[in-house]
């Protein structure tokens, strides 16, 4: 057998491999904006075009030519799902940062509010926000649980948000009030 048959014999392996792969595991399923793939091997973006048998190719050309993590069909993928997930959230929160103001409220003492529940996080930004600010932002959209409940696009307008603020400040203010009221009774 020549190498030119070994190699189209072992990619017939790796693309039946992979549409079994892609059939039942959470990990290699893991997509971000409807064309973003995340790799299992790498923990890559790829951005994958076309109909099904262009994206299998696009696959199996990523894991064959671009993938540091890719060795050999059946290797042990080296991000699970949940992972990848993360780095999907991470990706989405940056690019929500720079382009939606709802994701760019911040309270009176410059704490970021969450666009899911609506709540001011411990996390300061300013006018620029750094890697810091980015991961610990992600952190907490990660443990909200509306946004488990609601999902990556369930995010609130920036209406929303004011009005949830200024339903939090008429409150505290009632309760503070009632307080006062009760104790000097």
């Amino acid at each position: 057998m020549s190498n030119e048959d070994h190699w189209r014999r072992w990619l017939a392996e790796l693309r039946r491999w992979l549409n079994r792969c892609v059939a039942v595991k959470d990990a290699w399923n893991v997509m971000l904006f409807g064309d973003h793939w995340f790799c299992p091997y790498c923990g890559k973006a790829v951005v994958l075009t076309g109909g099904d048998d262009k994206v299998l190719e696009q696959r199996v050309d990523h894991l064959v030519d671009q993938c540091e993590g890719f060795k050999e069909v059946g290797d042990p993928v080296k991000f699970p799902a949940d992972a990848l997930r993360k780095r999907a959230l991470g990706m989405f929160v940056k690019r929500s940062l720079a382009s939606s103001a709802a994701w760019q409220m911040r309270d009176g003492d410059g704490k970021w509010i969450c666009p899911y529940c609506t709540h001011p996080s411990e996390v300061k930004i300013g006018a620029k926000i750094d890697k810091q600010a980015l991961t610990n932002i992600v952190e907490v959209v990660a443990a909200c649980p509306a946004y488990a409940e609601k999902g990556l696009e369930g995010f609130v307008s920036v209406d929303e948000i004011r009005e949830a603020g200024l339903k939090r400040q008429t409150m505290q203010a009632s309760i503070a009030e009632l307080t006062e009221w009760m104790t000097d009774d």
